[in-house]
């Protein structure tokens, strides 16, 4: 909802009725989200006569923007060095398992099967003990 009258806002000043058509929820409830985007900085109110005028404050949108800039630097940075890895693999000839590793047949290789030797010994049934020969 708050969102949506930024974006209202974005195309220049409007009073809160105006904010609030086509929504369905009462005009209070209109004012409250108001006042929260007011109290956060995002939009300023004067008043003209009766009405109060809303628009949009820039200023904490830019703050926003320039951190999502430096967000949007290491992603990009991040993504190229991924995409570069990948395409050295797919140049590179894959060895399959069973030719690296003589003697395993594949899947079984580090217990894919099983699970982890830890989890599988932790799992395991334990052998009863005969305490009576002794």
């Amino acid at each position: 909802m708050r969102r949506r009258i930024v974006e209202r806002l974005a195309a220049g000043e409007k009073t809160a009725g105006e904010l609030g058509e086509g929504f369905a929820m009462s005009q209070p409830a209109v004012s409250k989200h108001l006042r929260v985007l007011r109290e956060a900085g995002l939009v300023v109110a004067r008043a003209q006569a009766q009405r109060r005028l809303y628009r949009l404050n820039p200023a904490p949108l830019a703050e926003v923007d320039a951190w999502l800039a430096r967000c949007r630097d290491f992603w990009k940075e991040s993504l190229d060095s991924l995409k570069e890895y990948i395409e050295q693999g797919k140049r590179e000839r894959v060895i399959p398992l069973p030719a690296r590793y003589p003697g395993r047949a594949g899947p079984d290789l580090a217990g894919w099967e099983t699970g982890c030797w830890r989890r599988s010994r932790r799992f395991a049934a334990r052998l009863p003990v005969d305490r009576t020969a002794a």
